[in-house]
């Protein structure tokens, strides 16, 4: 069988190609529809297929109508294929032309040679109606009414026989005239006629309509372009209308009218005179029918359009019957149809016409006071809401009735739907404990209208009450003694008496008790029974109390009811138990004055020994009175204003005051014992704790190799001149002599520049004086210059003998600042070199009688020195320390010698006299040394 049909398949035409590895044959070009029509499009896909192991990029595929050129070609893309894998690619023929056409493809890939293949497809035809001929008769002399009939001529001019269909017969803005014909089928090329007639609009020019398959129902060649239109011209007829919406007026503040109707009646295509009546009804009304007798409209003119405007007036008593709201009125014109007119759809108009309910003022039921309960004899101050429910202003008063008065207030006109709020304080009566009851009424104006006078209504009531409330007057106390004489704190050991007053508000009675709780301890001095009648009446209340032996007194005033005093009273008192009284016996004057005298004697005693006792040797005390902070305990030295520990505020810290826990008066917050009742108090607690800062103390390093010291430098300080004095030799050998050496090298030749200058100030003098006309050429001699300019052609080296040997005069291990007492050995040289005439630090000076002054560094007070005391407690005894020389080291073996020799002879190290190496005292200054 398989060789049998291998000749068939040989001779079926299969369209095919490959280019670059990318396939395709017309196997797998489809297209959509399969049976494309004249006229329409189709829709061709192109599946590609990459048979390469790679992706095949910008492959280029083309397609073409009926032959391959460039003028028939409609669609030219690319498209990447990956390996192994299939595209699909689409491209649309429109415009279809009836017939056997073919499309062909195009596509290449990778430079490989173009490949191509074609598919054939049939067009099939379509029909297509068409109006050749219509006409119209008659086409002038119509007017309103008339038959006027239409024939059209329809034909198939498709190449596919036509199906029955609808042919549409209409006219331009008259829907009502629309008519839907039935066209028969028509064969390719047939024609046939559709005959009618339509009714002529009224007066006007038209445009009759017709158009062949209406509904679409057959499948054309072409849907546009078929519409036909023909003109149509109908003479006009006289006809009224209304040239708008008639207008109806409510009067703003009635509900009673009148209500004004107006409008305008427009004559269309009619010359001269006519009337017209124009009649009311409400068609709406379930009742009995409401017709309003007709009005007569005027109209004259000679145009073919004439406007009349018109009005009239609607009682209360024409409209009464149609009750409250909104009502549909109709007005026609020409009731009774008297009028030759072209058309009556256009005669009749309606509006709405309102009647307004009676309005109805409501009062909220409930009355608002400022205060449900007050003391009696207050005044209350009551608020009433009033609301206007009607569609009109109303006017009127309140009647308040109120404690068995009765009063008017007059509110005047609220508006329409607007609302007013009333107030007013009335006081309530003084006769005691009551219920007061408030009404407010709601009473309209004659002329006005309250629909409800139910809710016209507001109530309210208040409890008028009598509590008694006592309030103590601070301004009013006073305290005195048992003799009757006034007295002021802190009091004198004996008995006194404490008064103040309190001001009442409401009635009632209380008892108030004075109490003495001085320690904690209650003790009753009195009671005052208080019976209040008058409102504002004053009460006083005394206390009786005896100091005894203690410091503190403590009065505390309460009422024995609560609520009557809002905030009880407390009073201190501070007791000085050093001063005796006796308010029996009088002293005289003379005794007093002893008293006094020796008070004051003692005292001084007291202060001269508290001097003597609190001196301190100025070697062993660095302070005299320790505090500490009350936030983390550090220890201060009494001045700070920030403590160096915590960084707590210590200025704010003594400005701060609280109440004594005990007796309730401001105290200090600094202070443990509170000045009036003597309370102790943890400071700590008045301040949030804090803790101290962490210090690093660094260890001595042991494992640290020792440091070699620079012999060339010069220490200006140390902390311990004792020591300092024996490092510059005044134990051990003295100082070095090499010192006087090089300081007298270089005083020698600080004075030959000192000469040098002087000799050129010499020539500059003589120059100056010379005459300007006879002198000849002078050598500019310079001013005096700076020792840099002088000497900047001196190396120091130069004029400084035995470089290795010499010392620089710096601060090493310093600031660099003024000398203090580790250089007193050379501040004589330095006086040579600059001539001054002073005082360097750590000098001992002489002041006055020879008392040394022992501020410098380096003195010490000798025992015999004038002894003294201070007034001023902020000086503190300066602490003097002498400092200790730095050890300088031998550099030279061939200076060992002049060493050896210069340790039999010391220098001072004050005021730099020489003396034995092993004297421990100044035969000059009288420094010691140890």
């Amino acid at each position: 069988m398989l060789f049998l049909l291998l000749p068939l398949m040989a001779i079926i035409p299969v369209s095919a190609g490959v280019s670059g590895g990318v396939e395709a044959s017309s196997a797998t070009l489809g297209l959509v529809p399969n049976e494309p029509v004249r006229g329409g499009s189709v829709e061709f896909r192109l599946l590609l297929e990459n048979t390469n192991s790679v992706t095949a990029s910008d492959v280029q595929y083309r397609f073409y109508k009926d032959s391959i050129s460039s003028s028939t070609k409609f669609l030219e893309s690319t498209v990447n294929i990956a390996a192994s894998s299939s595209e699909e690619v689409y491209a649309t023929w429109f415009a279809l032309e009836e017939g056997e056409r073919k499309v062909w493809v195009e596509f290449e890939y990778s430079g490989d040679t173009t490949a191509s293949f074609y598919k054939s497809f049939s067009v099939s035809g379509l029909a297509n109606l068409e109006i050749i001929d219509s006409s119209i008769s008659p086409t002038t002399g119509n007017r309103v009414g008339d038959t006027i009939s239409v024939a059209v001529n329809i034909q198939n001019t498709g190449t596919v026989d036509a199906a029955e269909s609808v042919l549409y017969l209409g006219v331009e803005s008259q829907p009502s005239l629309d008519q839907y014909l039935s066209i028969e089928a028509l064969a390719v090329g047939q024609t046939t006629w559709v005959n009618n007639s339509l009714v002529a609009p009224v007066g006007g020019e038209y445009e009759v309509i017709l158009l062949p398959d209406v509904n679409g129902s057959i499948n054309e060649i072409s849907e546009s372009g078929k519409e036909v239109k023909v003109p149509l011209s109908i003479d006009p007829e006289p006809d009224y209308l209304h040239a708008s919406d008639p207008v109806v007026e409510t009067p703003s503040d009635s509900i009673r009218g009148d209500w004004e109707i107006s409008g305008t009646i427009l004559r269309k295509h009619f010359s001269g005179d006519s009337n017209v009546s124009v009649g009311f009804s409400f068609p709406d009304h379930t009742g009995s029918p409401i017709v309003i007798q007709p009005i007569i409209v005027s109209m004259t003119g000679t145009s073919d359009e004439v406007s009349t405007d018109w009005s009239t007036n609607l009682n209360w008593s024409q409209i009464q019957n149609l009750g409250d709201g909104q009502h549909l009125l109709r007005v026609q014109i020409d009731p009774f149809e008297v009028l030759d007119q072209a058309t009556t759809n256009n005669d009749a108009a309606s509006i709405i016409i309102e009647i307004r309910p009676t309005p109805n003022v409501v009062l909220d039921q409930f009355a608002n006071p400022s205060s449900t309960k007050v003391e009696a004899g207050e005044p209350v101050t009551w608020r009433v809401s009033i609301s206007n429910a009607g569609d009109i202003p109303v006017s009127g008063l309140l009647r308040i009735e109120w404690e068995g008065m009765s009063s008017d207030q007059v509110i005047g006109q609220i508006d329409a739907g607007g609302s007013f709020l009333w107030s007013g304080v009335l006081a309530t009566s003084s006769s005691g404990a009551h219920t007061a009851n408030f009404t407010a009424t709601w009473i309209a104006d004659g002329n006005s209208f309250d629909a409800n006078l139910a809710d016209s209504v507001a109530t309210g009531s208040v409890e008028a009450t009598t509590t008694l409330h006592l309030q103590f007057a601070v301004s009013t106390e006073a305290i005195v003694s048992s003799t009757g004489g006034p007295a002021s704190p802190p009091l004198n050991p004996g008995t006194y008496t404490y008064s103040i007053e309190l001001t009442s508000s409401g009635l009632g009675e209380s008892t108030l008790i004075c109490e003495d709780v001085t320690q904690g301890i209650v003790k009753k001095l009195s009671t005052t029974e208080v019976n209040i009648a008058t409102r504002g009446e004053k009460v006083s209340v005394e206390c009786t109390f005896d100091t005894k032996d203690r410091s503190t007194i403590l009065l505390h005033i309460r009422s024995e009811e609560d609520g009557t005093i809002s905030k009880t009273h407390q009073k201190a008192f501070a007791v000085d138990l050093a001063q005796g009284i006796n308010e029996e016996v009088s002293e005289s004057t003379f005794g007093s004055m002893m008293l006094f005298g020796f008070a004051a004697f003692v005292m001084i005693g007291v202060l001269i020994t508290a001097v003597i006792l609190t001196r301190n040797r100025e070697q062993d005390v660095e302070r005299d009175i320790f505090d500490y902070c009350p936030a983390c305990d550090g220890e201060l030295e009494g001045d700070e204003d920030k403590c160096p520990h915590c960084d707590f505020n210590l200025k704010r810290a003594r400005k701060r005051f609280h109440d004594c826990t005990t007796c309730g008066e401001s105290m200090p917050s600094l202070l443990e014992n509170c000045p009036y009742c003597g309370a102790v108090h943890d400071l700590r607690s008045q301040f949030k704790e804090r803790e101290q800062k962490k210090q690093t103390v660094a260890l001595p390093d042991t494992d640290a190799k020792e440091v070699v010291e620079d012999e060339d430098a010069i220490v200006t300080g140390a902390e311990n001149f004792d020591e300092t004095a024996k490092e510059f030799g005044f134990e051990e050998g003295g100082l070095e002599s090499e010192w006087d050496e090089e300081l007298e090298a270089a005083e020698a030749q600080m004075e030959e520049v000192i000469e040098r200058q002087a000799a050129e100030l010499t020539l500059l003098e003589e120059a100056e004086g010379a005459d300007d006309e006879t002198a000849g050429p002078v050598v500019a001699i310079p001013n005096i210059i700076t020792p840099e300019e002088a000497m900047s052609d001196h190396d120091i080296d130069a004029f400084l003998s035995d470089k290795k040997g010499r010392r620089h005069m710096v601060d090493a291990g310093d600031d660099g600042g003024d000398l203090d007492a580790s250089d007193a050995s050379i501040r004589g040289e330095i006086f040579k070199l600059t001539g001054e005439d002073g005082v360097l630090p750590g000098q001992e000076v002489l002041v006055g009688m020879g008392i040394q002054d022992h501020r410098l560094a380096g003195n010490e007070l000798p025992e015999e020195a004038m002894d003294f005391s201070f007034e001023d407690d902020e000086l503190e005894p300066a602490v003097e320390k002498r400092k200790k020389a730095i050890r300088r080291k031998k550099k030279e073996a061939e200076d060992a010698e002049d060493v050896t020799e210069a340790s039999e002879v010391g220098e001072c190290g004050a005021c730099g006299a020489d003396l034995p190496i092993d004297a421990d005292e100044c035969a000059t200054c009288g420094a010691k040394f140890s």
